[in-house]
């Protein structure tokens, strides 16, 4: 079945804590270094835990551009089925296995897939709720320093970064107060949590929001709370920064720069209030938008998807759109 669908696409600018380095380079130098999956493939389990691999399972150099899908799976996942029988007392559960390819290898459960491509310093992706920017993050640098290509000290940051037309807005005014809120504590299972990570929350994020909440307890108290109680609990947090009246000019500067930061930040929404009664959120914080794929049984096409993104990204260089480094 084939259905034309709006996807959601969103902006990042690749960051290095050293200069000269380029990302789309740096691809297109370590792609062709590592050619095949074994070589590619990123272990995330636990050392004494079944493998799980994340890699770029697909990848495409297309003049000034690097594409490729990032993948995670499972060896010897099989999806659980129920059997629909509406005279039995019990639904059976079973597991069913793919068959073999003709040369003999598995068929293995993708687990989820994040389409992006760079250009020079820019990267744009389409992420999925089992992989996000922060996954791709960490896997470039893995991938990059497999490669001998970045050193131990070399860092890679994939930042947010807001339109021109919010650079030219905070110009002429200050930040007057901020909301920053997420996810506390388990939302009732609308993203299950990665194997090895808190099922409490979404996002590591909330585990620094409960510390600090303990924080501000008498320690006994602190420690009588039974953290597993939160789990599946839905609370939401929301932490409000501001001044009254007026502040100092250290104390703007302050307020902008967390402002600026908390941009970056995954997982954790971001309401800016100015000193000239404006608010500054979601779009006009971070460069996103959405491209029309075509999916085929719901999985989309890595060319076409590539293509849609070539576009909407040179669309954005060329309009201005795009605040500079």
């Amino acid at each position: 079945m084939r259905e034309r669908r709006q996807k959601a696409v969103v902006y990042k600018r690749a960051r290095f804590n050293a200069d000269g380095l380029e990302l789309r380079d740096l691809l297109a130098s370590a792609l062709p270094m590592l050619p095949t999956v074994g070589d590619r493939r990123e272990s995330i389990a636990p050392t004494a835990e079944s493998p799980m691999w994340r890699l770029i399972g697909y990848h495409r150099i297309q003049d000034h551009f690097v594409f490729g899908v990032l993948m995670r799976y499972i060896p010897g996942l099989d999806p659980a089925f129920v059997v629909d029988d509406p005279s039995a007392e019990v639904l059976t559960v079973t597991q069913l296995a793919a068959p073999l390819t003709a040369e003999g290898n598995r068929r293995e459960l993708l687990e989820g897939m994040l389409f992006f491509g760079s250009i020079d310093n820019h990267v744009i992706m389409m992420q999925s709720s089992a992989l996000r920017s922060k996954h791709l993050e960490d896997h470039l640098q893995w991938l990059l320093r497999r490669a001998g290509l970045l050193d131990d000290t070399q860092v890679l940051h994939l930042s947010d970064q807001p339109p021109q037309a919010t650079v030219d807005r905070l110009a002429m005014t200050q930040v007057r107060s901020l909301d920053v809120g997420g996810l506390l504590a388990g939302g009732g299972g609308s993203q299950p949590a990665e194997r090895g990570e808190s099922t409490i929350s979404s996002s590591g994020n909330a585990a620094g929001v409960l510390d600090f909440l303990k924080g501000l307890m008498a320690p006994d108290k602190a420690a009588a709370l039974n953290d597993e109680a939160l789990a599946g609990a839905n609370i939401h947090y929301t932490l409000k920064l501001k001044y009254p009246y007026k502040t100092t000019d250290s104390g703007h500067r302050f307020m902008n720069e967390i402002g600026s930061a908390l941009r970056h930040v995954d997982d954790v929404s971001t309401k800016v209030h100015l000193a000239d009664g404006g608010v500054l959120e979601g779009d006009d914080l971070r460069l996103a938008g959405h491209i029309s794929i075509e999916t085929h049984n719901g999985v989309p096409r890595a060319d076409e998807v590539f293509e849609a993104m070539r576009r909407w990204l040179i669309e954005k260089l060329d309009s201005g759109s795009l605040a500079p480094s």
